[in-house]
């Protein structure tokens, strides 16, 4: 094998002696090319936590209940033991408080916790009957 004249022998083996050269650096981007860049970023920065906070979905079962297709409603108190019947009014108003309720994934925490454990118990006029629980705890 022959080697050009000007070829000295590095270091190294099959490397060329002397200084090496840096590489060039890119070309500075165009006041365009930079806008474009920076209106991403924040673009990205601005949507990210929007779409992921709207990736953990979460779900609304009671959002198209109307308050006249509940034939009857109960609420029982634990620990007092306390329980009694919805008037209209009440339910009314637990129609509209289960239509906002946003339900994300089922949490059994409420048993561990003390405070008061209300149980709304309702049977639509079809004959369907849900349970609905929520827990207010003392920590």
């Amino acid at each position: 094998m022959s080697t050009p004249k000007d070829f000295q022998e590095g270091p190294f083996p099959g490397t060329a002696g002397g200084a090496e050269r840096p590489a060039p650096e890119p070309p500075p981007l165009s006041p365009k090319k930079r806008r474009i860049l920076y209106i991403s970023m924040i673009a990205f920065l601005l949507l990210f936590p929007m779409i992921s906070f709207l990736a953990q979905g979460g779900d609304r079962p009671f959002q198209a209940l109307e308050a006249d297709q509940i034939a009857s409603a109960l609420v029982e108190l634990d620990p007092t033991g306390a329980s009694a019947s919805l008037d209209a009014q009440a339910i009314a108003d637990l129609v509209s408080v289960l239509q906002a309720t946003k339900i994300y994934q089922e949490d059994e925490s409420y048993q561990t916790a003390s405070g008061q454990f209300v149980t709304f118990t309702f049977t639509l006029a079809d004959g369907a009957e849900y349970i609905v629980s929520a827990c207010a705890p003392m920590w």
